[in-house]
């Protein structure tokens, strides 16, 4: 029974997400705890949250890039085992987010991250960022790719979320 749920939450949200105009069709699939998200599934989460405000400033989607994914993975597990927030040598545009605390799954760390990228908004001690606004609102850029990693330190969570666009 609980699969037969998963599968129809998900038909349902497909559907929903057919509108691109819809904002609701796509906070019910990015932020849903209950929808399955399969590997690499926060990557596509994370894109469709970007593109849905990018959609808002009226500015054209983009698109997900492998290399980019690599690199910003790769730069987010430095990151998390290093402790620090630091921008990447990589030359590409990026975003930083970082939060100290319970380790989330990846699509939530994810969510904030972006929602703190486009808001400007972060909870004072338990969260850092180091935000381009315009990079996320500009029509220049055409590919993202996302990386998160983690780490424990001194028994408390640590999280790093980077956004590299090109």
């Amino acid at each position: 029974m609980r699969h037969l749920t998963l599968t129809l939450v998900v038909v349902i949200v497909v559907l929903f997400t057919k509108d691109a105009n819809s904002s609701a069709a796509i906070i019910l699939e990015v932020f849903d705890e209950n929808v399955f998200v399969p590997k690499n599934g926060f990557r596509e989460q994370g894109l469709r949250l970007h593109n849905h405000y990018r959609s808002l400033n009226k500015v054209s989607p983009l698109k997900l890039d492998h290399e980019l994914n690599k690199l910003a993975h790769a730069h987010a597990e430095k990151l998390a085992s290093w402790n620090n927030l630091t921008a990447s040598e990589t030359g590409f545009d990026e975003n930083l987010w970082s939060h100290r605390g319970e380790l989330l799954p990846l699509a939530k760390d994810l969510e904030y991250a972006i929602r703190c990228w486009y808001t400007g908004s972060t909870t004072p001690g338990r969260v850092q960022a180091s935000v381009d606004h315009f990079v996320l609102r500009s029509d220049s850029v055409t590919s993202v790719g996302f990386g998160v990693g983690t780490s424990e330190h001194n028994g408390e969570g640590y999280s790093v979320v980077v956004a590299l666009y090109q």
